[in-house]
């Protein structure tokens, strides 16, 4: 429902009913908090500051329960990592984007991560770069990003708006 069908108030409504049902499985957090974040990024321009923040903080609620569930699966601070950036960059919260470079650092240095997985760390890392005005270290997190995940569509929209932010509308 939620990323195929862009329903996310009905994506998060049946995560909601699983969680009644089943507290303490966790992908029911995971695909919730899921919800709330496309939501904002999908409607970001429609809807107020205060709405898109509300939404986050749902969403930063459910990647915490999922890490608290699950401490061993990565996927859950990439996806936490996320909503803190979009938070970050609605509150200009230049400590927050610190947090998410941090949380990336530690990332960096698990095993356990799939290519696809440490690409999306260095997505995470590449935003709170630029956001914190390092255009250079941000590239390069780009850059790498797209060389482990060379087939992800999602890589080279991340570095296009990155030049098109920095006035660059054509290589």
């Amino acid at each position: 429902l939620i990323d195929v069908e862009r329903k996310f108030a009905d994506g998060v409504a049946k995560a909601a009913e699983a969680i009644k049902i089943a507290p303490n499985f966790p992908d029911s957090y995971s695909i919730r908090s899921n919800g709330y974040l496309m939501y904002v990024f999908d409607n970001h321009r429609r809807i107020a500051r205060d709405q898109s923040l509300a939404q986050l903080g749902y969403a930063r609620k459910d990647a915490e329960k999922y890490i608290r569930l699950v401490p061993s699966d990565p996927y859950g601070f990439v996806s936490l990592a996320s909503v803190m950036n979009n938070t970050a960059f609605l509150t200009k919260d230049k400590n927050e984007f610190r947090r998410v470079f941090a949380m990336g650092n530690r990332l960096m240095s698990s095993d356990n991560l799939t290519p696809q997985l440490r690409a999306e760390a260095h997505v995470m890392r590449g935003l709170a770069y630029s956001n914190l005005g390092d255009n250079d270290r941000a590239l390069k997190e780009y850059n790498e990003a797209l060389r482990l995940a060379p087939n992800d569509p999602g890589k080279w929209e991340t570095r296009a708006d990155y030049w098109r932010n920095l006035g660059q509308q054509s290589m």
